[in-house]
């Protein structure tokens, strides 16, 4: 169980922010899935801490995520801020959402 809590949700994420960031980025879709795999598999690990050791919010979890990715998206994919800022700030409001929903209805 403790390991579909943690699967589940990163392999969802990183199928909802590569969606996300090719709709911005429309070029090399293996290269942006396979950027979406590897923030991912560094900011949702780091989401579970922050939440667990630090905040203990999810809203603040949200945050420091948000601000992780777009200095990771900037640097791996060449991005001014702005669009860094853009993507980032889809790409966890949308994934965050689709967490709540579908932790909602389990």
């Amino acid at each position: 169980m403790l390991i579909q809590s943690l699967i589940i949700p990163w392999i969802l994420t990183i199928f909802i922010e590569f969606i996300i960031i090719w709709s911005f980025i429309r070029e090399n879709p293996e290269k942006l899935f396979f950027y979406s795999l590897i923030i991912n598999s560094f900011t949702l690990p780091l989401a579970t801490l922050t939440y667990i050791y630090f905040f203990h919010n999810f809203l603040l979890m949200e945050i420091a995520v948000f601000l992780v990715e777009i200095f990771i998206l900037k640097i791996i994919l060449e991005l001014s801020y702005e669009k860094a800022v853009l993507i980032s700030l889809m790409a966890n409001v949308i994934s965050a959402r689709v967490g709540v929903l579908i932790y909602s209805l389990f």
